[in-house]
C-alpha cells in the first residue's frame, strides 16, 4: 500500500498526538538516536517527534496483536501499546488495572500490540559501527548485484593486520556470518579459527558471506526480474493500487470505531481510488 494514500492514517495521527505528553514522546530512545546521528541538535520541525505518533497509527490503523520488528524498534511498540491502552482507557471506559491481553474482551477498541522481534534483532551497517541503513549509505540492498553485494562486504572493517593475529569475533564481520551463513556447524569453526589466528584472512570470511547473501537475494532477484519494462511496471502499480484499496477498507473502519468511540462519528465516508 502506500501510506499517503491512506488518509485515516492521518487523522488517527492527529488523534493520539491528543494522548501523549510531548516530552514522552522526546524520551523515545531510538527518535533521540536519530535527532543525534543527524546532528539535528534543537532544530528539528514538530513533524519530527509527531513522525513517532504516525508510526503508533501505522500500526494501529490495523488492530493487530503482534508486530514483527527490529529490536531497536521496540522502544516505537512500547509507546504504541502506551497509545491503545490510554484510548481503550479514555474512550472505551477499560479499567487500567485490565491485563493487556484482556482489553479487547472487556470492551477496549485496540488490542495492546506485542512486539514481535526475529532471530535477528538488529544488524549492524557494513560501516560497523550504525545499524544497517539505507539514509546512512551503509546498506546492503535486495536490489543489489553479485558485485555489488561482493564489493560492499569487502568493505567491512574488522581491524585484524594478519591471517595469524587472533580476531575478535564480535566484531561486525562475524555478526554477518552468524546472520546469513545457515550452516551452523561451519559458522561455529569459522568463529574458532579466526579467534584462534589459525590461518583465515578476513578475505576469506568476507567471500563465504558474499556468496551466502548472494545465494539469499539470487531467487528475489529472479521474482523482481518479472516486473521490469512496461508491462512490470503496470503489474506492480496494479498490487499497489489493490493493496492501497484493501488497507483504506481496514483503516477508514478503524477511524470510523475510534470517532464513536470519541462521539465524533458524525458523517461515514467511502473512499475510492480513481485512475
Amino acid at each position: 500500500m502506500l501510506q499517503t494514500e491512506v488518509p485515516a492514517i492521518a487523522e488517527l495521527t492527529w488523534f493520539f498526538a491528543m494522548l501523549l505528553p510531548f516530552n514522552r514522546v522526546m524520551r523515545n530512545p531510538t527518535l533521540k538516536t536519530e535527532l543525534e546521528t543527524k546532528n539535528l541538535g534543537d532544530k528539528y520541525s514538530i513533524g519530527f517527534p509527531l513522525y513517532a505518533v504516525g508510526q503508533c497509527a501505522d500500526i494501529l490503523a490495523f488492530r493487530p496483536e503482534f508486530v514483527p520488528v527490529g529490536e531497536d524498534q521496540v522502544a516505537h511498540i512500547e509507546m504504541c501499546r502506551e497509545v491503545a491502552r490510554r484510548f481503550d482507557q479514555l474512550y472505551c471506559s477499560v479499567n487500567p488495572h485490565t491485563p493487556d491481553e484482556e482489553y479487547p474482551m472487556v470492551g477496549g477498541m485496540f488490542p495492546v500490540p506485542k512486539a514481535l522481534v526475529g532471530r535477528i534483532g538488529r544488524l549492524v551497517g557494513i560501516d560497523g559501527e550504525q545499524k544497517m541503513s539505507k539514509s546512512l549509505g551503509n546498506a546492503i540492498f535486495l536490489s543489489d548485484s553479485p558485485k555489488q553485494v561482493k564489493k560492499k562486504v569487502g568493505q567491512i572493517f574488522t581491524g585484524r593486520q594478519s591471517m595469524t593475529e587472533k580476531g575478535d569475533t564480535s566484531n561486525a564481520l562475524f555478526q554477518y556470518v552468524r546472520t546469513f551463513i545457515a550452516d551452523s556447524g561451519r559458522v561455529r569453526e569459522l568463529e574458532q579459527r579466526y579467534s584462534a589466528g589459525d590461518n583465515i584472512g578476513d578475505g576469506h570470511v568476507k567471500q563465504e558471506v558474499a556468496d551466502a547473501i548472494n545465494a539469499l537475494l539470487e531467487p528475489m532477484r529472479k521474482r523482481r526480474a518479472r516486473y521490469e519494462g512496461e508491462k512490470g511496471e503496470r503489474m506492480i502499480i496494479d498490487i499497489i493500487r489493490k493493496g492501497t484499496a484493501r488497507a483504506n477498507e481496514v483503516a477508514e473502519d478503524t477511524l470510523w470505531r475510534a470517532k464513536q468511540a470519541m462521539q465524533l462519528d458524525y458523517f461515514r465516508r467511502e473512499l475510492r481510488a480513481r485512475d
